[in-house]
């Protein structure tokens, strides 16, 4: 009797172990609404945004050699009498700019 509990012991132990371990491995993206809306927040100091959009499913970007999971966004801004048009990258784990491209 003393075996199997101590076998049924370590057996919830270890799995336990193992759920815990899956759990804070788990990356958590930033919500894109939120990364779109902060970037908003900040051109509108700036310029009146006409509209935005943002990929609402995280891709993959490659930098040499280094993955980074992104949201891939856009802002059109009216600057004096002219519009504008920006892309983004915004980075999915933080909803911080990673890169901004005025469209031509």
């Amino acid at each position: 009797m003393k075996n199997s509990s101590f076998l049924l012991g370590l057996l919830v132990g270890s799995v336990s172990s193992v759920l815990a371990y899956q759990v804070t491995q788990k990356k958590v993206n930033a919500s894109p609404e939120k990364a779109l809306q902060r970037v908003k927040s900040a051109f509108q100091q700036h310029y009146t945004v006409t509209g935005s959009w943002i990929h609402l499913k995280p891709e993959t970007l490659v930098r040499e050699k280094i993955e980074t999971s992104i949201y891939n966004a856009g802002l059109t801004v009216k600057d004096q009498d002219t519009m504008r048009s920006f892309s983004l990258q915004l980075d999915a784990s933080t909803g911080a700019v990673i890169s901004i491209h005025l469209e031509k």
